[in-house]
C-alpha cells in the first residue's frame, strides 16, 4: 500500500512538472471551477492565484469577456470549449479574451477534451495557445494584398486611359504625314523624305507600344513568359525619340527572364525616357547592363546626366515625386512610381544611386524562377 501511494505521488509530481513546462496555458477542472493550472494560464488572463480561477465557468468567461473571434459575440456557457469538453465533446475554438490587468485583447486558440476514467467523465482539460500575433500578421498580410490589388487596378486604369488619349492624336498625325510624303514626291529632298519616313516609323512603333499597353491593362491575369531582354529592349528603343547627341549602349548577351512582357516594356520605357528627357550633356551616354546573383538578375540603367541629390533619391519613386521642376521637361512625375509598382508586384526591388553632375544609375531586380 505504501509503495502504491509513493508511486501515485511520483506520478502526480511528474504530471505537475509536465504541465508547468508546457509553454501554453493548461488548466484542468469542471463546470464549477479550475482545480489545477500552470503559471502560463494565470499570466495569460491576468490572475494571480489558482483560487481566482476556481470559479464557475460562466463567471470566469464573464470576467475575461470571452467572445467568438469571427463574430465578436459573447459565448453562451454551453458554447465554452471547456464546458463542452466536460459534457464529453473534444473541441477547438478561436476566441477573443481580455487580460484582467492590462485590458489588452488576446486571441486564443482553445483546445479542450474530457478526462474519462472507466467510462465516466471526471474532469475536462484545456490548452490555450496565444495566437494574437499570428492572427494580426495574417490580417496585415490580407490588408496589404488588398492595397496592392487596388494599386494594380488603379495602375491599369491609368494605363488604359492614357493609352486611349495617346492613340487619338497619333491616328491623326500618321495619315497626315503619309499624305505630305505621297503628294510631294519629286519635290522633297532626300533628307526630308528620310525624316518623314523616320517620323512615320516612330508613330507605327508607338502605336504598337500603345496597343501592348492596352492589352496589358485589359489582361486580368498578368501571365509571365520567357522574355528575351535584348529583343524587348530593341523594340522599346525603337519607340523612343532619341536626340542625336545621346547614345544608348546595351550589354551583349542579356538573359531571358520570366516576366509579364508588357509590364517589362513599361519599366524600360519609363526609365529610358527619363534618362533621355533630363540629359544635360553634349555627349549623352546611357548604358543598360545586367548582373546576376544566385536567385535573381540585377538590371541597371545608368546615364551621365545631371544627377539627383541624395536626399531626393527616395522621393523620386513616389507618385508625382518630381525632383526636376523644369516645366519644359513635360514630366508628370508618375513614371518612376509606375516602375516601382510593377516591380513590387513581382516581389522585386528598385533603387537609385546618383552623383551630382556625373549621372545616375537605376537598378531593379527580377527573380530567376
Amino acid at each position: 500500500m505504501f509503495d502504491e501511494l509513493t508511486s501515485l505521488k511520483v506520478q502526480a509530481a511528474e504530471l505537475s512538472a509536465i504541465i508547468d513546462c508546457i509553454p501554453d496555458a493548461v488548466y484542468i477542472g469542471g463546470p464549477n471551477g479550475i482545480l489545477r493550472a500552470n503559471r502560463k494560464a494565470l499570466d495569460m488572463f491576468g490572475f494571480d492565484t489558482l483560487d481566482e480561477l476556481n470559479q464557475q465557468i460562466e463567471i470566469l468567461a464573464d470576467k475575461i469577456k470571452t467572445r467568438d473571434l469571427h463574430t465578436g459575440k459573447r459565448l453562451a456557457t454551453e458554447e465554452e470549449p471547456f464546458y463542452k469538453a466536460f459534457l464529453g465533446q473534444s473541441n477547438e475554438r478561436d476566441v477573443v479574451t481580455t487580460h484582467l490587468k492590462s485590458g489588452k485583447e488576446i486571441i486564443v486558440r482553445c483546445s479542450a477534451a474530457p478526462v474519462i476514467i472507466e467510462g465516466r467523465i471526471i474532469a475536462a482539460i484545456a490548452i490555450n495557445t496565444d495566437i494574437t500575433e499570428k492572427i494580426n500578421n495574417k490580417r496585415d498580410l490580407e490588408s496589404a494584398i488588398k492595397r496592392l490589388k487596388k494599386q494594380n487596378e488603379e495602375l491599369d486604369k491609368f494605363v488604359y486611359t492614357t493609352s486611349h488619349d495617346l492613340k487619338a492624336p497619333l491616328n491623326t498625325i500618321h495619315p497626315i504625314l503619309q499624305i505630305v510624303k505621297d503628294e510631294n514626291k519629286g519635290v522633297l529632298k532626300n533628307d526630308s523624305v528620310k525624316l518623314l519616313d523616320l517620323a512615320i516609323s516612330k508613330i507605327r512603333h508607338m502605336n504598337d507600344f500603345i496597343r501592348s499597353l492596352l492589352k496589358s491593362a485589359t489582361t486580368l491575369e498578368k501571365v509571365k513568359e520567357l522574355v528575351d531582354l535584348t529583343k524587348l529592349l530593341n523594340k522599346v528603343i525603337a519607340t523612343l525619340d532619341i536626340p542625336s547627341n545621346i547614345n544608348i549602349f546595351v550589354k551583349h548577351n542579356l538573359p531571358a527572364v520570366y516576366f509579364h512582357k508588357y509590364s517589362l516594356m513599361r519599366i524600360f520605357q519609363n526609365l529610358l525616357s527619363n534618362a533621355i528627357k533630363f540629359m544635360d550633356k553634349e555627349n549623352g551616354v546611357i548604358k543598360i547592363d545586367c548582373k546576376e546573383s544566385n536567385d535573381k538578375y540585377i538590371i541597371s540603367i545608368s546615364d551621365n546626366g545631371p544627377g539627383i541629390p541624395k536626399h531626393e533619391l527616395e522621393k523620386i519613386f513616389e507618385r508625382f515625386g518630381q525632383v526636376n521642376k523644369d516645366a519644359s521637361k513635360d514630366s508628370s512625375g508618375l513614371g518612376l512610381s509606375i516602375v516601382k509598382d510593377i516591380i513590387s508586384e513581382n516581389n522585386g526591388s528598385v533603387w537609385a544611386e546618383s552623383e551630382m553632375n556625373k549621372g545616375s544609375t537605376f537598378y531593379f531586380t527580377i527573380f530567376k524562377h
